[in-house]
C-alpha cells in the first residue's frame, strides 16, 4: 500500500492506531497479564514505518550521489541516536511519573509524529521531485 503512492495514509493510520493501543494499554481496564501482552504486541506491530518510508524519499530529495550518501548517513546517525536516547528518556519518565505517563508520552509523540509526517502529502509521491531549471 505504501509503495503505491499512499505512504502518507499508511503513516497516519498506523501511528494513530498504535497511539490508541498504547493509551488503552495505559488506561484500560486490563487485569489479566495475557491481555497486557497482547495489547503491547499489537502496539509494536502497528509501529508507523517512518524510517523505511523516509528512505524511499532520499533519492527524490538529493541532487546527486554525494547528497544521497549524506542523507543516508544522517538517517542512520539519527536512528542510532534515537535507539540510544529514547529508552533512557523513557526510563527517567517511568521513574519520575510512572509507566502510565511513559505510555501516554509515547502515544502522544507517535500519533503527532505520524500525523505530521502523513500530512506532508507533497513528499509522498512515487516519482522524482521536479526541480526548477
Amino acid at each position: 500500500v505504501a509503495g503505491r503512492g499512499r505512504a502518507h495514509r499508511v503513516e497516519a493510520v498506523t501511528a494513530l492506531a498504535q497511539g490508541l493501543l498504547l493509551l488503552l494499554l495505559a488506561f484500560g481496564p486490563w487485569e489479566a497479564e495475557a491481555a497486557l501482552v497482547v495489547m503491547a504486541a499489537l502496539g509494536g506491530l502497528l509501529a508507523a514505518p517512518t524510517s523505511p518510508i523516509s528512505r524511499t524519499l532520499w533519492p527524490q530529495l538529493s541532487r546527486d550521489q554525494r547528497d544521497l550518501d549524506a542523507l543516508y548517513a544522517l538517517d542512520a546517525t539519527w536512528q542510532e541516536m534515537v535507539f540510544i536516547a529514547v529508552p533512557a528518556l523513557v526510563g527517567v519518565l517511568v521513574a519520575v511519573s510512572g509507566p502510565d505517563a511513559a505510555l501516554l508520552a509515547a502515544a502522544t509523540c507517535g500519533a503527532l509524529g505520524g500525523l505530521v509526517s502523513g500530512a506532508a502529502r507533497g513528499l509522498w509521491r512515487g516519482g522524482p521531485l521536479t526541480r526548477p531549471a
